[in-house]
């Protein structure tokens, strides 16, 4: 039986890493992507008052 629970534990911790994973890289792409808008948007306005 405690073979059984240790494996069920890893099999855990490798599925709530996966999904950490998956989260970082999604927060990463949105942070990337609002940087970019944001650069965009300030770029715009000043090519407008040129």
């Amino acid at each position: 039986m405690p073979l059984l629970q240790a494996d069920s534990v890893q099999v855990m911790k490798e599925e709530v890493g996966f999904n950490i994973d998956l989260l970082t890289i999604l927060i990463i792409v949105i942070a990337v992507v609002g940087v970019l808008w944001i650069l965009k948007m300030v770029f715009d306005q000043r090519r407008k008052r040129g």
